[in-house]
């Protein structure tokens, strides 16, 4: 099949949508995928060897996108995570629980028009009423990690969801180095993100909300020692791998113990995994209706 992404919404600074398209589209090597990318998008999301093609919009505008992204349709296939869906077959990604009551309501119509629906998680899945499969994201070993350092590691400071305030008090009451890194400190490339995560003595994970707890994913496969907030996100992804913590006392003790806590590597699904539970659905969506036809 020939298979055009959508990346046009990811960003010179992608996050974790990006992410996912880099390694999981890039699994899909029995297909012909083409990356189709904003003037701004970073080529940081694009796999090694996929074609890309530009076109006229900037991902920093949503707006823009909105009202002026004209999306190809010389393949058998489209995969978005935003708008629009296009006329040949197209499988949206859900990755969070939804923002603004704008953006929620473009969504639902979108999800109504879609021929597959595919949720990060069970956590979002549910927010949009249980349309679609679930196709988690997934983390390969790494060759030759780092050893691990005294510090504390948080991520992505500048996003306030993610409520950096909270690691930086624990490091503080505990008197621990921390460190910060993503968005917010400067953006790293996602293998750089990896060894900072795999140099961590605790990775902690205090965000408010998620659709997927990726840093915590990440933690797990490189055994890392993980704290992170009781939410449903973190529960669905790190289960009983990690320590979880609500009030600042809860913080306090469970960084304390996991300061100490010997971890292995947990088992959990590869990239190429996860491009096995979509190839599936992107087969049944593409026999869903004929090319060309509108909703």
């Amino acid at each position: 099949m020939r298979l055009l992404v959508n990346a046009t919404s990811y960003g010179a600074e992608p996050g974790g949508a990006g992410v996912r398209a880099l390694h999981l589209y890039g699994a899909l090597a029995q297909h012909d995928v083409v990356f189709l990318l904003a003037e701004d998008t970073s080529r940081e999301v694009v796999p090694a060897g996929v074609e890309t093609r530009v076109l006229p919009v900037r991902a920093g505008n949503r707006l823009q996108r909105f009202l002026q992204l004209r999306l190809p349709e010389d393949g058998d296939l489209l995969l978005t995570d935003h708008y629009p869906v296009a006329t040949i077959p197209t499988v949206l990604t859900l990755h969070d629980r939804g923002g603004p009551a704008w953006r929620r309501a473009l969504v639902r119509r979108q999800i109504a028009r879609a021929d597959a629906v595919v949720s990060v998680s069970e956590t979002v899945r549910a927010a949009w009423g249980g349309s679609g499969e679930v196709v988690a994201n997934g983390a390969d070993p790494m060759d030759d990690p780092p050893a691990p350092e005294d510090h504390l590691l948080v991520c992505d400071p500048g996003l306030p969801h993610k409520r950096v305030d909270r690691a930086r008090a624990v490091a503080a009451a505990l008197d621990r180095p921390l460190r910060e890194r993503g968005r917010g400190v400067g953006w790293m490339r996602h293998e750089e993100m990896r060894r900072e995560i795999a140099r961590a003595r605790v990775v902690l994970c205090p965000s408010e909300k998620e659709g997927f707890g990726r840093v915590a994913l990440e933690a797990m496969a490189l055994g890392r020692p993980l704290v992170a907030s009781d939410i449903p996100a973190h529960r669905e992804v790190a289960g009983d791998y990690a320590r979880y913590a609500g009030t600042p006392e809860e913080w306090i003790a469970q960084v304390r113990a996991a300061w100490d806590e010997t971890k292995v590597p947990a088992a959990v699904a590869s990239w190429a995994d996860q491009a096995a539970r979509l190839e599936p659905i992107l087969r049944r969506a593409c026999t869903s209706r004929t090319a060309g036809r509108r909703r």
